[in-house]
């Protein structure tokens, strides 16, 4: 959002998503419509291991809203909607997709800060904010 002052505020971007589900995907859900909308800000452990969960989720969190930022797509969005299984399944199991892949113009330094915040194993991650900066 941005304010009268012209200052550019970020909000929930998982909450948003929900906003942006197209009819195709309605179809394809049921009650778990509000989980798509901010699984792609989640990190893999919060739904795997809630004893992993600590402040490196929070930094893969930042991280997810950094990429839909720079390339206007969650870490894992694809150009056609996808099920929320197939979404937790690549999240799991597979890297992001580059962000260079989708933005050439992002310099590499930057797509190696947000690539590391996302990294599936949280001991992969920064360990704390200060050092994202």
């Amino acid at each position: 959002m941005v304010t009268r002052e012209g200052v550019v505020k970020i909000l929930d971007l998982g909450l948003a998503q929900c906003g942006e589900l197209h009819s195709t995907q309605l179809s394809e859900q049921t009650s778990t419509g509000q989980i798509l909308g901010t699984i792609d800000y989640m990190a893999p452990e919060q739904g795997t291991d809630a004893t992993r969960v600590d402040i490196r989720s929070d930094i893969y969190g930042l991280g997810a809203t950094f990429y839909r930022i720079l390339t206007g797509f969650a870490p894992y969005q694809d150009e056609q909607p996808v099920t929320l299984l197939k979404r937790l399944r690549q999240q799991a199991l597979d890297d992001v997709p580059r962000i260079e892949g989708r933005r050439a113009e992002i310099p590499v330094e930057i797509a190696d800060v947000v690539h590391r915040m996302l990294a599936r194993d949280p001991g992969e991650r920064f360990d704390k904010p200060q050092d994202v900066v």
